[in-house]
């Protein structure tokens, strides 16, 4: 392998520029001209925000959720063009509206949903040792089981259980 000298090293990185770093244009941190209209200047404490459609108002209300007051968000990044002076106590962005949830009832949201995947996952493991038992029965030999319990943590354990 031929060693290239100082001065045709040169010659070559002015011949073939190193490739620019590729942006992503999605990115806020990469696009300075890009508009946010959903980032929180200004968070209420205490509280979860979202902003939700219409569409899902009496679903999150039946949840705990409340709408958010505009004095406890002020400072939305930028007011969008076409967008009216606002007559109510809501923040608005264009088709979606800022709700809130008290932080405690989100914990127990939280709790709720981590329960029940793991219930379910548990139940799933259930049927498929029974499955796997009923086949090794019907074949007349034992058939090792790998199962993946997650714990709450969210890890994960593999364990190869002789049936």
């Amino acid at each position: 392998m031929a060693v290239l000298e100082s001065d045709q090293a040169d010659m070559v990185r002015v011949k073939y520029p190193a490739k620019p770093k590729m942006t992503k244009p999605w990115d806020a941190d990469n696009n300075p001209f890009s508009l946010d209209m959903l980032r929180l200047k200004k968070k209420h404490e205490g509280f979860r925000c979202r902003f939700v459609t219409k569409d899902n108002f009496q679903k999150h209300l039946d949840q705990g959720w409340i709408f958010a007051n505009i004095k406890d968000y002020g400072g939305v990044t930028d007011r969008l063009p076409g967008e009216e002076g606002q007559a109510d106590t809501l923040l608005r962005r264009r088709e979606l509206t800022l709700m809130e949830l008290p932080e405690e009832l989100g914990k127990k949201r939280d709790e709720y949903i981590t329960h029940k995947t793991n219930t379910r996952a548990k139940q799933n493991l259930e049927a498929a040792q029974a499955a796997v038992d009923k086949i090794s029965h019907q074949l007349g030999e034992k058939i090792p089981f790998e199962q993946e319990l997650d714990s709450e943590k969210g890890t994960s354990q593999r364990q190869v259980v002789e049936t």
